[in-house]
C-alpha cells in the first residue's frame, strides 16, 4: 500500500536536506552507454562524482533501462552495486529511475550511434518505448526487470528512493494508454515492500488551481511528491504552492530543474528550494555525449557551435566550471 503521511514525513525528516544532479557520465549518450560492457567506465564515474561531491552535492538521480537487465541480468545488478558503492563513499544517496517516456522511442542493445552534432540528448532512449507500450502483454515481461532490482536493494540505504516512471505521458502518449501501465509498474515495486518510497514526478504545468486527472493519478500513487520545473523562479514557487494544495503534508522534492536559457538557474532557485526544505536535483553535471548544453530546440534546429549560455550541465570534461560564479554560489548555499 501507499505510505501514510506520517511515514513519509518521518522518512523525509530523517534524510535531511539533499541537493544534487541527474547524473549521466560524460562518456555516455544514454542509459545503455552508462552501464553496458562496451562503454562502462568506472574511472570516469569516480572522477566526476568526486567533482560533484566537491560542489557540496549529496544525491544523484540515475536512469536505468530494461535492455540492460535483459542483456546482463546479475551482472547489471553487480554494476549497480558497484556504482552505489562509489557514490556512497563520496556521500551520495541514489534515486533510480525505471521507466522514461522521453526522447527516442526505439532502443537497441550494443554499440550506440554517435550523438548528432549540436543536438540536445540526441541518443537518449525511452524505456520501454512505443513498441512495448503498444503491446500490453509485452509490457508485462518487464515485471522481472523491476522486481529483480528492487528485491536486491529493497533494504539498502544507499538507495534513497525509487522513481518508477519519468514523465510517463510525455512524447504524446495518451493517458488512457499509460494509466494502467503506470499502476501496474507501481504494483510490481510495491509487491517487494522496499524500505524506500516510490514516486513519479509531476511535470506538466502546475500554475493552476486544480490538478489534471493524470497528475492526480501520479499523486495518488506516490509515497512522496516529486516534480519537474524548468521555468522562472516565480513559476517554480507557484508550482510548489500548487503541489502543497494537493498534498498538504507529504514531502515535496524537485527531481528536475535548471535550464539557464529558460530562466531556470541555480541562483536563486537552489536557495529557494533549500529554504522551502525541498530537495533540489538539477539536470546534468559534466558536459559530454548527452550534449545537454544545447537547448531542447536543437532537436529541430541543430546548433553549429557551443552555446554562449549552456542549457544544462555545470562542468567541462576537465572539471573546470562553465561559470565560476555559479559554482561559488552553489557551494555557498550548500
Amino acid at each position: 500500500d501507499r505510505w501514510d503521511e506520517a511515514r513519509a514525513v518521518a522518512w523525509y525528516r530523517d534524510q535531511g536536506f539533499k541537493a544534487g544532479v541527474n547524473f549521466i557520465p560524460s562518456y555516455a549518450s544514454n542509459q545503455l552507454e552508462m552501464f553496458q560492457d562496451e562503454t562502462y567506465d568506472v574511472a570516469c564515474i569516480r572522477r566526476e562524482l568526486l567533482w560533484a561531491s566537491e560542489l557540496g552535492f549529496n544525491v544523484l538521480r540515475v536512469y536505468l533501462h530494461h535492455l540492460l537487465w535483459f542483456d546482463y541480468q546479475s551482472r547489471f545488478i553487480q554494476r549497480l552495486d558497484e556504482f552505489l558503492s562509489i557514490a556512497s563513499r563520496l556521500g551520495f544517496s541514489v534515486i533510480f529511475v525505471f521507466f522514461d517516456s522521453c526522447w527516442n522511442s526505439f532502443a537497441i542493445s550494443g554499440p550506440q550511434p554517435d550523438p548528432i552534432p549540436g543536438v540536445h540528448n540526441s541518443r537518449w532512449l525511452q524505456c520501454p518505448g512505443k513498441d512495448i507500450l503498444d503491446d500490453a502483454p509485452h509490457f508485462d515481461a518487464l515485471k522481472q526487470y523491476v522486481q529483480s532490482i528492487v528485491s536486491h536493494f529493497k533494504d539498502d540505504d544507499r538507495v534513497v528512493m525509487w522513481d518508477v516512471w519519468n514523465e510517463p505521458n510525455n512524447s504524446g502518449y495518451l493517458d488512457a494508454v499509460i494509466n494502467p501501465l503506470l499502476k501496474k509498474a507501481f504494483g510490481w515495486a510495491r509487491e517487494i515492500q522496499p524500505c524506500q518510497p516510490l514516486t513519479t514526478g509531476i511535470w506538466q504545468t502546475m500554475v493552476r488551481e486544480i490538478a489534471k486527472p493524470f497528475q492526480t493519478l501520479q499523486l495518488q500513487l506516490s509515497d512522496v511528491v516529486t516534480f519537474h520545473c524548468y521555468e522562472p523562479s516565480l513559476r517554480l514557487q507557484l508550482s510548489m504552492e500548487f503541489l502543497r494544495r494537493q498534498e498538504p503534508s507529504r514531502p515535496i522534492i524537485c527531481t528536475e530543474y535548471m535550464a539557464r536559457t529558460n530562466e531556470s538557474t541555480f541562483n536563486p532557485q537552489l536557495k529557494i528550494l533549500k529554504d522551502a526544505n525541498t530537495w533540489a536535483i538539477s539536470w546534468g553535471l559534466v558536459s559530454g555525449r548527452s550534449q545537454t548544453i544545447f537547448p531542447w530546440t536543437t532537436m529541430n534546429h541543430p546548433s553549429e557551435m557551443e552555446p554562449e549560455v549552456w542549457f544544462h550541465d555545470i562542468l567541462r570534461r576537465d572539471g573546470s566550471p562553465f561559470d565560476q560564479q555559479e559554482v561559488e554560489y552553489i557551494k555557498s548555499v550548500l
